[in-house]
């Protein structure tokens, strides 16, 4: 049993937005999530309001509060110190925020919620205490992929959703012609991938395809040099505009294949089993190759051979920047091979306990502590 004395649960998650919308965009899901299905009392605090408000539209100003989560200024961070403090992405908390939970009778439990890695050594580095300050200890959440981490973020009933859209043809076809899609039956694909040498080859391995073929791309840069390009007749470029999370989860149920970047977007084409490629964020000295071999490694452990050389191998080449004119076509060729895989790795990961229940868990630990 947890402790009376905290009793409703309060919990802060705070957000620095680096690049793109990745990390803001796990921690608003996240917030969501622990504020529906775990019944805490959620504050998020995020040190860019602006990009918070392309994921949520109907941000206007502060104060602002929906889903149960309540939001606040990075500049302006709440007074007080909830229960249980998330420093996303060791995102280093306010010094005002780190005061006041030196300053609460019973501790916090403070979590440095890192990024998601495949990588074995994270799980002995899951759940790991650092001794901190002022007597308090941080305790380290690696997300992952196996029952010896923190698990992914999956909103309950989320698969459920997922099976449901895919049953229905025509409210999926009417979601993709909302979004401009003229011909939902053609092959549709998400590209959303950051900018590479690679994309080139790629385009120029479509101008002999014989089908029509939407491309549908997400804002940023690859939006940006698509639409200064001549594309292949059989493409149809489609330029959509920036949609929540939850219609960018129907788009991806929506596709046949998704091209993905970074950590959100990531494990939300794992949940919509399709076949997928993960362009990772590129590091310096090709440091996040080892993180890309490791799923890799996961990934296809169950591919038949000839399966897993044609999606290894054009995985390695869109994200080395390297000629993809003659993978990709080996790629598409294998796509319900791939498409059944997906299948089977979406529903071997909805066996696993998700991040939410991790949090749970050890706030659990943490308060019967006190």
């Amino acid at each position: 049993m947890t402790n009376p004395a905290f009793d409703p649960v309060t919990c802060d998650i705070y957000c620095r937005v680096i690049d793109n919308f990745g990390d803001i965009s796990v921690c608003w899901r996240l917030a969501r999530a622990l504020a529906k299905e775990a019944g805490w009392q959620v504050r998020l605090v995020c040190d860019d309001l602006a990009t918070f408000a392309r994921l949520c539209p109907r941000f206007q100003s502060l104060p602002f509060s929906e889903h149960g989560v309540e939001l606040f200024a990075w500049v302006v961070p709440p007074t007080t110190a909830a229960d249980i403090i998330i420093e996303a992405f060791a995102c280093d908390l306010p010094v005002s925020t780190v005061q006041a939970m030196q300053q609460r009778a019973l501790p916090p439990l403070w979590i440095n919620l890192e990024y998601l890695s495949a990588e074995d050594w994270v799980e002995s580095c899951h759940g790991l205490p650092s001794p901190q300050p002022g007597g308090l200890n941080k305790i380290f959440v690696f997300p992952g992929f196996t029952e010896r981490t923190g698990g992914l973020i999956r909103e309950q009933g989320l698969l459920e959703a997922q099976t449901a859209w895919q049953a229905d043809a025509h409210q999926r076809e009417q979601f993709l012609r909302s979004l401009g899609v003229g011909e939902p039956q053609a092959l549709n694909i998400v590209l959303f991938t950051y900018p590479t040498l690679a994309l080139d080859s790629w385009l120029a391995s479509w101008e002999h395809y014989p089908a029509r073929v939407n491309v549908l791309v997400p804002p940023g840069a690859v939006q940006e040099q698509l639409c200064a390009r001549r594309l292949p007749s059989a493409l149809q470029f489609i330029a959509l505009p920036f949609i929540e999370p939850t219609a960018f989860d129907q788009l991806l149920w929506s596709c046949d294949c998704l091209l993905v970047r970074g950590e959100d977007s990531f494990v939300r084409a794992q949940w919509a089993a399709k076949p997928m490629l993960w362009h990772i964020y590129p590091q310096a000295e090709q440091a996040h190759e080892a993180k890309l071999q490791a799923f890799h490694q996961r990934y296809t452990a169950s591919m038949p051979l000839q399966l897993r050389l044609a999606w290894e191998a054009f995985s390695w080449a869109w994200n080395r920047g390297q000629d993809v004119s003659t993978l990709w076509p080996e790629w598409l060729k294998h796509r319900e091979a791939l498409e059944s895989h997906a299948q089977v790795w979406q529903q071997s990961l909805g066996q696993k306990a998700n991040l939410q229940s991790c949090l749970q868990r050890l706030w659990q630990d943490h308060a019967g502590k006190l």
